[in-house]
């Protein structure tokens, strides 16, 4: 018998196809990443109830970051880090990731959201999941950064510098929504997009937003 310490990085989890044999029962699938030395990180998926742990991809380098799922949930996103099929199939590492962070899938799943920062002041830029073909969303004298998309997915929301801001997804028509929270960051939506959440020096808070979703 082997007792090895798995060092939890970041996990999501995900619904899986249930069996006929399954109807009536809840599955999931549990995915997270780990190093048993501090050196080398693998992904691994195990069920929710913790049977059959397995290896999915092993990145033969020290990987951190957030594991967000895609719209058709084929992919993850690994913080800056890159991006890694479901599967193992395939793992791709991002260049200069160091001047993205915030990283969020678009609706299609076909390109990324993020908060770019060369120097100077950050802006939010759309560009495809390899990390080229950048397109600015905003572009400007401040601090942009945030981005989140509203529940229909027609809305970018953003902070831009402790204001909460409106876009469309092209980055037009861009417009304050909420005026001058200081120190807000990890903007989000509650479930249906009546309220906005996010963090205010490290205490959560919510407010009613001007948007509902469908």
């Amino acid at each position: 018998m082997f007792n090895i310490l798995l060092v939890l990085f970041t996990c999501c989890a995900t619904r899986d196809p249930i069996s006929n044999d399954q109807a009536n029962k809840s599955s999931f699938l549990i995915y997270f990443i780990a190093s048993e030395d501090n050196l080398t990180s693998n992904l691994y998926s195990i069920n929710s109830d913790g049977t059959d742990l397995k290896t999915i991809f092993s990145f033969g380098q020290s990987i951190e970051g957030e594991l967000t799922v895609s719209p058709d949930m084929s992919k993850f996103l690994i913080g800056r880090s890159g991006f890694v099929h479901r599967d193992g199939s395939f793992f791709y590492e991002f260049v200069n990731s160091i001047s993205y962070w915030s990283l969020i899938w678009t609706p299609s799943g076909e390109e990324l959201i993020c908060v770019y920062h060369p120097s100077g002041d950050t802006e939010i830029v759309k560009m495809d999941v390899y990390g080229v073909n950048r397109i600015y969303l905003t572009r400007n004298n401040v601090d942009d950064q945030n981005p989140v998309f509203s529940i229909d997915g027609d809305k970018i929301y953003f902070d831009r510098n402790g204001q909460i801001w409106q876009m469309n997804t092209d980055g037009s028509d861009q417009s304050v929504v909420i005026d001058t929270i200081q120190h807000l960051s990890d903007l989000n939506f509650n479930h249906d997009g009546s309220l906005f959440s996010f963090s205010c020096q490290d205490t959560i808070l919510f407010h009613r937003s001007t948007y509902i979703g469908n």
